[in-house]
């Protein structure tokens, strides 16, 4: 009998609304390989953009909002 096990790595992933603003966690770019943690902003009637890149491969940020304008990262 023989078993074939598959694995892959997935990013942590969650998003924050502040002020009208989406926040996003995630990996950039999308299909990148090495992981590298990103967070992306988008406000009403805009495109995504990215705030904050890793440096580092194999990385997530988390995202927490604590008050109406202050964001943990």
């Amino acid at each position: 009998m023989v078993f074939v096990a598959l694995a892959g790595a997935h990013p942590t992933d969650n998003l924050i609304v502040l002020q009208n603003t989406l926040y996003r966690s995630y990996i950039d770019p999308v299909d990148d390989p090495a992981h590298h943690a990103c967070v992306m902003m988008c406000e009403p009637g805009q495109a995504a953009r990215v705030l904050l890149r890793s440096d580092f491969a194999g990385s997530d940020f988390m995202l927490y909002a604590n008050a109406e304008d202050e964001i943990y990262i």
